[in-house]
């Protein structure tokens, strides 16, 4: 089987070491010299949640479903919380590894895997928080807690192929690296995360369901918070797009990989 033929799976397990080696790289190099170190994981996510909570909830009046806004707002800033980060670090890492990339041959996939796989440590560590504040307002532990796991795989899917796409588009046009902060945060808002789905009128569903992020964040909030009440419409809707964004950005990717390097060489 040729490099390009190669399938994601089988080239993850083939540079399983590799895809570590650079994890822990891009770990290290995120919190090296830094005063609070991991506990900025820890911060980001409950700082938005203590700002959204006091312009959403107390100035908004935005509804919570029936629980506490605090925990309702950080249920979904946590799988936003890792493809905001996936984006930011993904999108410039074929350039930021330029040097690399232009030495010698290894499946660019694997850098885009090791900035997605990267933020599961600060992933589980916004999860503590959200789980210590989860007893603070009473609630209980249930089953969803477990399946909501399998709506973050399909958001890992969903994440690579859209990286697989975005970031070779920005080895060419590096304009992208500007505009990608605004264009994740518009994006954010265009999404359930500080507000619920029932908040979106029904005339604008059509078009609204079109983001792949709307179903997986609205089902990880379901899951989370309530133990069930899954849409699963909504839920396969959200998988089949990201499993075509996923075959399509890989495909894409691998394509356009021989070629990376030139443009890379001459810019």
């Amino acid at each position: 089987m040729s490099e390009r033929q190669e399938g994601f799976f089988r080239t993850f397990f083939r540079y399983r070491e590799l895809i570590f080696f650079f994890v822990y790289r891009e770990f290290r190099v995120r919190y090296k010299q830094t005063l609070l170190g991991v506990f900025w994981a820890v911060l980001q996510p409950f700082s938005q949640m203590v700002i959204f909570t006091i312009v959403f909830s107390c100035f908004g009046k935005f509804k919570s479903e029936g629980v506490p806004y605090p925990i309702f707002v950080l249920a979904g800033l946590l799988p936003w919380y890792i493809f905001q980060g996936a984006l930011t670090r993904g999108v410039p890492i074929l350039l930021n590894y330029s040097n690399l990339i232009t030495k010698i041959y290894f499946p660019r996939v694997v850098l885009l895997i090791a900035a997605t796989l990267g933020l599961a440590i600060d992933f589980l560590c916004a999860f503590a928080v959200f789980i210590a504040l989860y007893f603070y307002f009473g609630l209980s532990i249930h089953y969803g807690f477990i399946t909501s796991f399998f709506v973050i795989f399909i958001q890992f899917i969903f994440t690579i192929g859209f990286l697989c796409f975005i970031s070779v588009i920005t080895v060419y046009f590096r304009d992208l690296n500007y505009a990608i902060p605004l264009f994740v945060q518009l994006w954010m808002f265009a999404t359930p995360v500080v507000y619920s789905l029932n908040a979106v009128p029904a005339r604008f569903r059509i078009w609204y369901d079109l983001n792949p992020m709307v179903g997986l964040i609205h089902n990880y909030r379901q899951l989370l918070l309530y133990g069930g009440g899954v849409d699963w419409m909504l839920l396969v809707k959200a998988g089949a797009m990201s499993v075509a964004m996923f075959y399509f950005g890989y495909d894409f990717l691998r394509r356009k990989e021989k070629n990376i390097s030139d443009v890379i060489g001459v810019r």
